[in-house]
């Protein structure tokens, strides 16, 4: 067996003895797109040879094919993400009932004196083929068996030629080029999900590399920040029970206090940060979001630097959400944009505009800035906690990553869309409030 088809390491949990049936649920579920063209390739050729020859067989075979590639698909989407791998013979049943049927068309086909029905039989042997490198290649139970349906159609195939022509010139050509090719496509099949089993690994090495980099450099921030703060807190203390002067010591307490308070609201961006922070949501409409934040965005601004426009329609439905901490995620934005501003100043446009992806209304806020842009290599990793661009000492590099722990804690999504010298716009997606 090559090494290339053995499951990558993810597919099979072998701490719980559990099979990840996940990859096989995205390949096997029904994408409308890729299916739609296939079941109506299929219908076209059965009415095709209804009208053109009067023979309604293969409507009823696309009956009953339908059939069969429905239990197919409800067998796979009914998969438990994680299960026993014996559960594996459920989805692989269903696909050799399916192919079965699949395979009696082009049989049928075949075995008809009539060439272009040859043809067409040979057509679907292709179909068969490309389906199982572009969809199945990547999942070695699967796509061996789609390989063992195309053997078994090239053979039987060769065996309805040997007994309508047995010794003839043309049965032993084809059948030498039938046998030829499918033995030439399995082989490249096989290379195909070698190749593929190795990039799954490789991808999945260098996402770990960087989970690994993003917690060291996230533990390493969260240490370094406590160890300055409990360095101030002890050691105001112990300089405060040193000191005879009550003036003195009372200054020193005070210092120790303020290291405290910044300790507390670190844990609370930390907890931000981990989207368990407790909020307080309420129905609120877009445009008072923004109002309220007119003032302080603006104060934030350097005097004859940056000029902020905001953009809010009053027809904009409710959104849930936590007004402050809303407020707070946004002058983190509006601060950013500031500081990305080349000397000589620029624009920063707030603009909200509803907006529905799947079938999901949202209301999208836009902060768009005319600065100097992310660089493609490190805008993955803005969002990370304590990556930052600022120079050192200035920023610490939880803002962008607190911001987006409020945002998935209540319910939406972030994204940014940058280019070095064109600006950054970051878009916070917030679903529609649904009123009982």
């Amino acid at each position: 067996m090559a090494d290339g088809l053995r499951p990558v390491p993810s597919a099979l949990s072998e701490a719980r003895g559990q099979y990840d049936f996940r990859p096989l649920k995205q390949v096997e579920a029904v994408h409308p797109r890729d299916t739609g063209w296939r079941f109506g390739l299929l219908a076209v050729i059965s009415v095709m040879v209804f009208f053109a020859y009067g023979d309604p067989t293969l409507l009823w075979w696309f009956a009953v094919f339908l059939a069969s590639s429905g239990l197919h698909f409800a067998v796979v989407h009914n998969l438990p993400d994680h299960g026993s791998y014996r559960l594996l013979a459920l989805p692989l049943g269903s696909l050799m009932l399916s192919g079965c049927v699949y395979l009696f068309a082009g049989l049928y086909l075949w075995a008809s004196p009539d060439v272009v029905f040859k043809l067409m039989s040979l057509f679907l042997l292709v179909v068969t083929g490309l389906n199982a490198l572009v969809r199945r290649s990547h999942h070695r139970p699967l796509l061996l068996a789609d390989m063992g349906l195309i053997a078994v159609g090239i053979g039987a195939r060769i065996s309805i030629l040997w007994l309508e022509a047995p010794w003839q010139t043309d049965t032993l050509a084809l059948s030498t080029v039938l046998v030829v090719v499918g033995a030439y496509f399995l082989q490249v099949a096989l290379d195909v999900a070698a190749m593929r089993a190795r990039l799954d690994i490789a991808r999945r090495t260098e996402a770990a590399r960087e989970r690994q980099k993003a917690m060291s450099q996230f533990t390493g921030g969260v240490a370094h920040d406590f160890n300055n703060l409990l360095t101030a807190v002890l050691g105001n203390v112990e300089l405060a029970r040193l000191s005879e002067a009550p003036g003195e010591r009372d200054e020193l307490m005070d210092e120790a206090e303020r290291a405290a308070r910044r300790g507390a609201e670190l844990t609370g961006r930390l907890l931000v940060l981990s989207s368990v922070a407790r909020l307080s949501p309420e129905p609120v409409r877009s445009e008072q979001l923004l109002a309220s934040l007119d003032g302080a965005a603006r104060s934030m601004l350097p005097a004859g630097g940056a000029r902020l426009a905001i953009d809010a329609p009053a027809e904009l439905p409710q959104v849930c959400v936590d007004p402050g901490r809303f407020e707070t995620a946004m002058l983190e934005l509006v601060g950013n944009a500031a500081a990305a501003m080349p000397p000589e100043g620029g624009e920063i446009v707030i603009h909200c505009r509803e907006s529905t992806s799947r079938g999901v209304r949202y209301v999208r806020f836009e902060v768009r800035d005319t600065g100097r842009g992310i660089a493609p290599e490190i805008q993955a990793r803005v969002f990370d906690p304590y990556f930052t661009t600022h120079p050192v000492g200035q920023g610490s590099g939880l803002g962008l990553a607190t911001v987006r722990g409020f945002v998935e804690q209540s319910g939406g999504r972030i994204e940014l869309d940058s280019a070095p010298g064109q600006g950054t716009t970051l878009r916070i997606d917030l679903p529609v409030f649904a009123q009982a």
